[in-house]
């Protein structure tokens, strides 16, 4: 079986969930094709996972507030810190996308190769708090990293620009879109159904990482990081997994939800590097 964490809600003012999940324990990493239309292009980005890891000059720890660090280019004789949209490939093993979960946040699992494992252990062991037992890692023993988004820091994000439209209880997450399609000419944000998001779907991952560690209410210490949930591209669907799952069919948006960072993008299109 999967290995169960400690079940803690999320403490008022800190940036991160933590939940008790027993993680699936069908691990296919042998079985994850990274060879399909739209791949070349978020393997090839700058920000892709294994392009970052693999270059410890390309970027830094920055603190944001409190002992918070946030994953950032290094700019060379500038203090500007941008913070890192890293692209993340791999498979959905579970995914709530199509509306919040219990504790008003979406999260997708997705399976990693053994290469993107041993990228996030570099980026793990640059950082102050390192890589010890005792610091909460957000990828478990199969390789499985979940990435997270809180509805209220969506809204939150979409009322400071300004967005007519904010997330509902049965919205679901804003930045779905089409991968497949995208190249280095065609980077245009197409959205993709939430139904095509299921488990054996390969997909690129968007996301933020970031350090927490802080004292909770009860008196407990926390500390370890997090994968911020930003976009998800869909690639294709694994065909070693014989008939997709049963699309969900909770009820989608009247409208089309178009994310904060989505909506901040110029034309609306993908960019990843520094």
């Amino acid at each position: 079986m999967g290995k169960t964490r400690t079940s803690r809600k999320q403490d008022e003012g800190a940036d991160i969930v933590i939940y008790e999940t027993d993680w699936s324990a069908n691990s296919t990493s042998d079985n994850v094709h990274h060879d399909g239309t739209g791949l070349t292009y978020f393997k090839q980005t700058n920000a892709n996972l294994l392009k970052v890891a693999a270059d410890p000059e390309k970027y830094q720890w920055v603190r944001e507030y409190g002992n918070r660090h946030i994953l950032c280019w290094k700019v060379p004789g500038s203090n500007v810190h941008k913070d890192i949209q890293l692209i993340v490939i791999g498979e959905i093993r579970s995914a709530t996308l199509d509306m919040p979960n219990t504790y008003g946040a979406y999260t997708v699992d997705v399976e990693l190769d053994d290469d993107c494992r041993r990228a996030f252990d570099q980026i793990w062991k640059s950082s102050e708090l390192g890589h010890d037992t005792d610091i909460n890692i957000p990828v478990n023993d199969l390789g499985i990293a979940r990435f997270t988004a809180k509805v209220d820091a969506i809204n939150k994000d979409a009322r400071k620009k300004k967005m007519n439209t904010v997330l509902k209880e049965n919205d679901p997450f804003p930045g779905l879109h089409d991968g497949s399609i995208m190249d280095r000419k065609s980077t245009d944000l197409v959205p993709r159904h939430v139904a095509d998001f299921v488990t054996g779907a390969i997909v690129a991952i968007e996301a933020t990482v970031a350090t927490y560690d802080f004292t909770g209410s009860d008196g407990s210490h926390r500390s370890g990081y997090s994968l911020g949930l930003r976009e998800v591209y869909w690639l294709r669907e694994d065909e070693d997994r014989g008939n997709p799952a049963t699309p969900s069919k909770k009820r989608q948006a009247e409208v089309e939800l178009i994310s904060p960072r989505s909506y901040a993008r110029q034309k609306k299109v993908a960019t990843f590097d520094d």
